[in-house]
């Protein structure tokens, strides 16, 4: 989590949604390895990931989720993303909830060449944000 919330800070993002279940409080050693990008970020942990997409395509966001199944290809979203924009990373251990990947507006990968064909969450989520940070300036 702290490798995400660096990399968001990084690439100019703002605000970071983490759900209530299944990610680790923004523990000192999280802010530790965000090196001190958690005290530049609006961090809410207020709900469930499901409500918040929810809430999200309610407000006319744009829902882009990372699976490695994913039928649009990272860098064709990122020529032209559509704002606001709400990007979802699933754990390592389970990825992002079928809900998700059903209702969301695009399902992204992430183009891979090599034999394992596995990114873990942290890495999935800089070089999306790094593809995406465009879309902002």
């Amino acid at each position: 989590v702290g490798a995400i919330l660096r990399s968001a800070e990084v690439f100019g993002f703002h605000h970071i949604l983490l759900p209530v279940k299944g990610v680790p409080e923004v523990y000192p050693s999280v802010a530790k390895v965000s090196a001190g990008a958690v005290e530049f970020l609006n961090v809410a942990r207020d709900c469930n990931a499901v409500t918040y997409v929810q809430k999200a395509m309610d407000k006319g966001y744009t829902v882009a989720a990372l699976d490695a199944k994913g039928s649009v290809s990272l860098s064709d979203f990122a020529e032209d993303p559509k704002l606001p924009l709400l990007v979802v990373i699933g754990g390592e251990d389970k990825g992002v909830g079928q809900f998700i990947l059903n209702h969301a507006t695009a399902v992204l990968a992430i183009p891979q060449s090599g034999r394992i064909n596995s990114l873990n969450a942290s890495v999935a989520a800089s070089l999306t944000l790094y593809a995406l940070r465009a879309g902002q300036a």
